[in-house]
């Protein structure tokens, strides 16, 4: 059975937060770009930026921060991330869709690489937190994405069997993690085998009624 059929039994739908349920792109530039400059380090361009999206705090600092620890530039971005709230907004249709899949059933988690802090403020202040059966963060797994036990770990916690369940996620290191997982992987704006370029389309896919 392909994937795309797979999808119309599924019991959980797990997504990523930044790309995916929120914009947060250009807070997540600033915010590198501002740590860069308190340690006297040059600012990166935003291409730069855009080739490491999504990926790992591990790989943050392996990339850009030689000089601080993990827990370090956690803390950092904790401390500074916030301060750009206002370039964050919510993905067109995140909330309706969220309150659309839990009306017909179906269970749902967001699974980031980003601090616990930091993304239930986010999910809190954008009204998405009620709609989410789980919520894991990097800061709480022994690996974040590519690695799979974050995904894991949700699925764990909804009680849901990896091939029971997808993943949205917007970068490589999403959908290498959900491939790894074993659950269906669904990219958004990003090369999968099954490819949306809004999330209003997961609708359609999930053989649920049109919103």
């Amino acid at each position: 059975m392909s994937d795309s059929k797979k999808l119309r039994s599924v019991q959980a739908v797990l997504f990523d937060m930044d790309g995916v349920l929120i914009e947060s792109s250009k807070a997540w530039y600033h915010t590198l770009n501002l740590i860069l400059e308190k340690h006297r380090l040059p600012k990166i361009s935003w291409n730069v930026f855009l080739k490491h999206l999504g990926q790992s705090i591990e790989k943050d600092v392996e990339t850009f921060f030689k000089m601080l620890t993990v827990e370090q530039l956690k803390q950092l971005y904790i401390e500074h991330f916030l301060r750009f709230i206002d370039l964050i907004d919510p993905m067109p249709g995140a909330r309706n869709v969220l309150k659309k899949i839990n009306r017909f059933g179906l269970k749902t988690g967001c699974v980031t690489n980003t601090p616990k802090t930091l993304a239930l403020k986010i999910l809190k202040n954008f009204e998405l937190l009620d709609f989410l059966g789980v919520v894991i963060c990097g800061d709480e797994v022994s690996l974040q994405k590519p690695h799979p036990e974050p995904i894991l770990r949700a699925l764990s916690t909804l009680r849901v069997s990896p091939e029971k369940a997808c993943f949205v996620g917007d970068t490589i290191y999403d959908i290498e993690a959900a491939n790894r997982a074993g659950c269906i992987p669904i990219g958004l704006k990003v090369e999968s085998d099954i490819k949306i370029n809004s999330l209003r389309e997961l609708i359609h896919l999930l053989g649920l009624k049109s919103l």
